[in-house]
């Protein structure tokens, strides 16, 4: 992805602020398109598509395509473990100023198990302590 072609000095606002999740996710693609059932158990298989927190996404966008002279500062928690290490590092190489994002050895980093039926529909479900 490239940079706007947007002169520095037509900027309206010279920095970004969000609050929001930081979190990752693993995504599983569900055998059949019937409605998983509660008690049912059902075939299916991992796929390499990873789950970004909406925070993270945005972030990452706007930093992207405005440059390194609008500062992106994302508020929020990650988690001292794998996740929140690989998140941080992710974050911090594309240029976001992580001032302002705690690590937590109290609270594992957000995760969340996205599920795909064949036919492109699908769900979530996003660990509650986290």
């Amino acid at each position: 992805m490239h940079r706007l072609n947007i002169s520095d000095e037509k900027f309206r606002y010279r920095a970004l602020i969000g609050t929001g999740g930081i979190g990752s996710g693993s995504f599983f693609a569900l055998n059949g398109n019937h409605t998983l059932g509660r008690e049912e158990s059902r075939s299916g298989r991992f796929i390499q598509r990873r789950d970004y927190c909406k925070l993270h996404i945005v972030s990452h966008y706007v930093k992207t395509l405005l440059g390194v002279k609008f500062e992106t500062f994302p508020v929020g928690l990650v988690g001292e473990d794998d996740s929140g290490r690989r998140l941080f590092g992710e974050m911090e190489q594309a240029g976001l100023n992580m001032k302002y994002v705690e690590r937590s050895k109290d609270y594992p980093t957000l995760f969340s198990f996205c599920f795909i039926y064949p036919d492109g529909s699908g769900g979530n479900m996003t660990v509650d302590n986290s």
